[in-house]
Order: structure tokens, then C-alpha cells, then sequence
């Protein structure tokens, strides 16, 4: 059998799907339900993190500028996977 991955993420600036819409299909597929998704973008916009809450998304982190704060991202999205 295959086995699932421990976190899907997301951009949202993303060729043919944006990630929205991505983020809603994959919440409406009932064997995806129990993975969390992180929404990993350099879109800094209130409104698009409220949006990907309201989708499902369980976080919403912004694209670091520097490696200390890619490690930090890093460490943050991989607490999802234990």
C-alpha cells in the first residue's frame, strides 16, 4: 500500500492550479483529510492567509530572506510531521 506523505506544501503561485484551488481539491479528497498542509509563499497578505485558514491550510509561513529564517521555517513545517 501507499504510504501517505506527513505534510503537503503549497504555494500559491503556481502554474495551471494556483494554491487555492489546489488547497481546496485536496481538502475535498476524503483520503487526503488528515494531512496538513502548510501554505509556503512570499505573499505576506493578510487576506491570502485568512483565505488558506479558511481552506484548510493549518499554517501559513512566509518565505524567509535568509538562511536563518529558512531554518526556522524548516523547523516549524517539520513539528507537522511528528
Amino acid at each position: 500500500s501507499l504510504q501517505q506523505p506527513c505534510l503537503i506544501v503549497l504555494d500559491l503561485n503556481m502554474p495551471v492550479l494556483n494554491g487555492m484551488e489546489t488547497l481546496t481539491r485536496i481538502r475535498q479528497q476524503p483520503s487526503l483529510q488528515g494531512i496538513p498542509i502548510v501554505v509556503f509563499t512570499t505573499s505576506d497578505s493578510n487576506e491570502s492567509r485568512k483565505q488558506s485558514i479558511t481552506l484548510g491550510a493549518m499554517d501559513y509561513l512566509v518565505k524567509p530572506n535568509d538562511y536563518a529564517g529558512l531554518m526556522d521555517v524548516t523547523a516549524k513545517m517539520m513539528m507537522y510531521c511528528r
